[in-house]
């Protein structure tokens, strides 16, 4: 399963509640890419599921109930599991992609962004190639 970008999330702000959704598709991409980190360690490192048991000192069909799908996995379980798979260390970081975004054209993608205007609550950017009447000026918003 691939995640796609993130395009509809909004940064959360105030105290309103963030709905269930938002926060299950936050948790499941997290899951996703835990369980992909997971595999594509195992895939690399050429040992059997048979060694990583063995390593970990568990049983064969938790290891395989692992590779075979996500799960919330917890954090010492993962951090064990690419440790004995190749001696891996998880690592952390977070990524601010969610914002408050309005794009007008979001399928004319150029690499050449000649305007952006930012105001306290919002981003936007307009492209070279985007018609001048369609271009939205937030401060007036």
């Amino acid at each position: 399963m691939t995640t796609s970008p993130l395009t509809a999330l909004f940064k959360p702000i105030g105290s309103g509640k963030i709905s269930r959704g938002t926060l299950g598709y936050i948790c499941t991409r997290a899951r996703q890419r835990a369980y992909d980190l997971l595999v594509s360690e195992f895939k690399k490192s050429g040992i059997s599921q048979t060694d990583l048991a063995s390593r970990l000192g568990k049983a064969p069909e938790l290891i395989d109930r692992w590779l075979n799908r996500p799960s919330n996995l917890e954090l010492d379980t993962l951090s064990a599991a690419l440790f004995a798979i190749d001696g891996g260390v998880l690592t952390f970081g977070v990524s601010y992609q969610a914002r408050h975004t309005v794009e007008i054209f979001p399928e004319i993608r150029p690499s050449s962004v000649v305007q952006t205007k930012t105001t306290p609550n919002s981003y936007f950017k307009t492209t070279a190639t985007a018609p001048e009447e369609y271009i939205l000026d937030l401060e007036a918003a």
